[in-house]
């Protein structure tokens, strides 16, 4: 489970029961692609320290132009904070359902979302299966899609 400080000023999770509806998802995404996480808690403190490793998926990401995006009625309790400490945000079940309706609720899965919402790849993965950091599947979404994060 990722543990972050919440000492003033510091970053404290953001409650998985807000959620951003379609068309402000759009606005908030301001051009970036979008990794949407189906169960961002299996995901969580990849190796490092949580602050370090929060720092840098958040610099990755940031390089990369891509936004972490979590379903919040998959995301049980706190687990997914990280979520929101690199920047990123929650939709709920039907703003998801808008945007794509080919997978189950019973999917474990990363999508790659491009500018305009239109799905563009699938990562599909058990609970039993090795995760790759986010950091990792960031430069996989830019590597496999051709995409040059600063034109």
């Amino acid at each position: 489970m990722l543990m972050l400080s919440t000492a003033p000023g510091e970053y404290r999770p953001q409650p998985a029961s807000w959620s951003l509806p379609r068309f402000l998802l759009r606005k908030w995404l301001r051009g970036r692609w979008a990794l949407v996480f189906s169960h961002p808690d299996d995901f969580a403190n990849y190796g490092f320290e949580a602050d370090r490793w929060v720092d840098q998926v958040k610099e990755a990401f940031a390089a990369d132009s891509i936004a972490a995006v979590a379903i919040s009625t998959r995301t049980p309790g706190d687990h997914a904070g990280w979520i929101t400490a690199v920047g990123g945000c929650f939709i709920g079940q039907r703003t998801f359902d808008s945007i794509v309706s080919q997978c189950s609720s019973g999917r474990r899965f990363v999508m790659v979302l491009d500018e305009a919402l239109q799905l563009r790849r699938t990562f599909l993965y058990s609970g039993a299966d090795r995760v790759p950091s986010p950091i990792g599947l960031a430069a996989w979404a830019r590597a496999k899609l051709g995409r040059d994060p600063h034109s």
